[in-house]
């Protein structure tokens, strides 16, 4: 049961004053709190996420690297090996 503000608890008849205005105030703050907190991070997560993906094409691009030169140096395999055929 509550009377302007004022809730009445019917087993104790104790009085809890509720003030509603603060109540409002300390939810309004604390939304903004969680959304700057939030906000904060999205920000360091899309920092993270950048870094990741540079670190991601210079690990392709290495690989790539790699997979260039094996294919170099089987190709000079197989000339050397033809070479060595034609000499017989």
């Amino acid at each position: 049961m509550s009377f302007n503000g004022i809730r009445l608890l019917p087993d104790y008849g104790c009085k809890i004053e509720i003030d509603v205005v603060q109540l409002l105030k300390e939810n309004e703050f604390l939304k903004d709190e969680l959304y700057n907190r939030a906000y904060n991070d999205i920000e360091r997560q899309e920092i993270e996420i950048d870094t990741l993906k540079d670190k991601c094409v210079d690990l392709m691009l290495e690989n790539a690297d790699y997979v260039w030169d094996e294919m170099a140096r089987e190709s000079t395999k197989k000339r050397a090996n033809k070479r060595r055929w034609r000499a017989k």
